[in-house]
């Protein structure tokens, strides 16, 4: 007996649809954050305290920017940077400061208004601060640069865990200086979103249904160049909201740009710097997952190196970094 099958218009046009959007997730990716709230709507623009004063002449004598995402309570890590590699902004031609958002507590705004007033390096924005907040904390970054330091060539935007080899990141910026509208950082292809409700970096999705997210700087270190941060901001403030900041700023609103992403190189997370010489780990340009402790010794070891390797060998970028090991009497060790 043939079974009979009534053909509907109605099925095939629902059947036609359902295979439409598997094809689409399973070639070319369609990069495009589900729902209706857009960022600008959830950012409270303006500063509680801007310290306007950071950027010396709208950034015109600049080489770089350099803003720390941090979190209020974190005053430590903000002091361990300015001892050590925050040291840089004593330069004339980088401004450095500390991004955080508000608080609902009274004591701990009194310490950071004391800490500002002492330091003079840290920009308040209105926006609550949390974990779920960071892309409204970056929105905070650009804004600020775009209305106090407007012409810098380069914005780098950290977090207060990392370490940051200054002498190779002004390396970088000088082998890089006539760049324009690049995004550059480690660099993730091919990510997938992360389904399990455990996750840190959870995402449903109801608010992205897509296999794999764009090409993204992953959020600890990325370095814009100046003349694409007004096209970030507005973008980003027309884009529906999604709080993966380094997804949703140099992954989603850059590829809407159209904006190249590069892969910085020599940046390593703490966890993979397990034995280590001291002279070749200062090859680096970043260590991510720094304690306030190690800040300290990473910062003692990258300066002696790169002293020794300019007064001793006279070397490039990376030559003979073994040669400056023996010299300075380092074996190999633990960090």
């Amino acid at each position: 007996m043939v079974s009979s099958y009534t053909f509907s218009a109605e099925q095939f046009e629902e059947d036609l649809g359902e295979l439409t959007s598997w094809l689409q997730m399973l070639s070319v990716p369609i990069f495009k954050i589900e729902g209706n709230v857009l960022a600008g709507d959830l950012y409270p623009s303006g500063f509680s305290d801007p310290n306007a004063m950071l950027c010396p002449e709208m950034g015109t004598i600049l080489k770089a920017l350099i803003l720390i995402t941090s979190a209020p309570n974190h005053g430590e890590k903000r002091q361990s940077i300015r001892r050590t590699w925050g040291e840089i902004a004593q330069r004339s031609d980088v401004a450095l400061a500390f991004v955080i958002g508000a608080t609902y507590n009274g004591s701990l705004d009194y310490e950071l208004e004391q800490e500002s007033s002492i330091h003079g390096d840290l920009i308040r924005g209105n926006f609550i601060d949390s974990y779920r907040n960071l892309t409204l904390k970056t929105l905070a970054m650009l804004e600020w640069t775009l209305t106090y330091c407007p012409m810098t060539p380069y914005l780098l935007k950290t977090d207060d865990d990392m370490f940051i080899n200054t002498e190779r990141l002004l390396n970088f910026l000088e082998a890089h200086r006539e760049d324009r509208r690049k995004i550059f950082g480690r660099i993730a292809k091919n990510s997938q979103p992360h389904r399990n409700s455990d996750s840190k970096w959870y995402l449903p999705e109801e608010s992205y249904r897509y296999l794999v997210y764009p090409d993204f700087a992953a959020g600890p270190i990325y370095l814009l160049t100046g003349d694409i941060l007004v096209d970030l901001y507005q973008t980003a403030l027309k884009t529906p909201f999604l709080w993966l900041e380094d997804v949703f700023l140099t992954g989603f609103v850059a590829e809407e740009l159209k904006i190249p992403r590069e892969d910085i190189g020599k940046v390593k997370n703490r966890a993979d710097v397990k034995r280590i010489l001291p002279c070749s780990l200062a090859k680096l340009v970043a260590i991510h997952e720094v304690t306030t402790a190690e800040q300290a010794e990473f910062w003692k070891s990258f300066r002696k190196c790169n002293k020794t390797e300019e007064e001793l060998f006279g070397l490039g970028q990376d030559e003979n970094i073994s040669d400056v090991n023996l010299a300075l009497g380092y074996g190999v060790r633990h960090f």
